[in-house]
């Protein structure tokens, strides 16, 4: 099950109706399509994520993006501009987390683990007009 997100539009909140999928499923996959990482707190993300993959037994695939629509980030107070460089920073953190490690000196680990070693599996998803 695939799920879409945006911000500035009438979907539902993809992570929350993945805990939700995970909860009364067991067999089926949950997958974010392409989740706007940028417009999250980073450390959050991988709790969240964390916790699907938990709840599902290791069921989830997190599609991550750095997003294309200024709506969104203006919606999230976020800024658009340095989205590729905060999205490259957010994968780095949410790998920590996942592993086990703490997020910086001084503060602790975050849990829960997520069911698959080193954290869901992750596709990047990416438009770019060619140069």
């Amino acid at each position: 099950m695939g799920v879409l997100d945006r911000l500035v539009y009438k979907n539902h909140e993809s992570l929350v109706a993945l805990a939700a999928a995970a909860a009364v499923t067991d067999r089926i996959r949950l997958q974010s399509t392409v989740l706007i990482a940028p417009v999250r707190d980073a450390a959050l993300l991988a709790k969240q994520a964390a916790t699907i993959d938990a709840f599902s037994g290791g069921r989830l695939t997190l599609g991550l993006g750095v997003g294309g629509r200024e709506d969104d980030f203006s919606a999230a107070s976020a800024s658009f501009e340095d989205r590729g460089r905060r999205f490259d920073e957010q994968l780095d953190l949410m790998k920590r987390v996942w592993s086990g490690e703490p997020v910086e000196d001084g503060i602790g680990k975050i849990g829960p683990s997520p069911t698959q070693p080193g954290g869901p599996e992750l596709l990047i998803g990416a438009y770019s007009p060619v140069p």
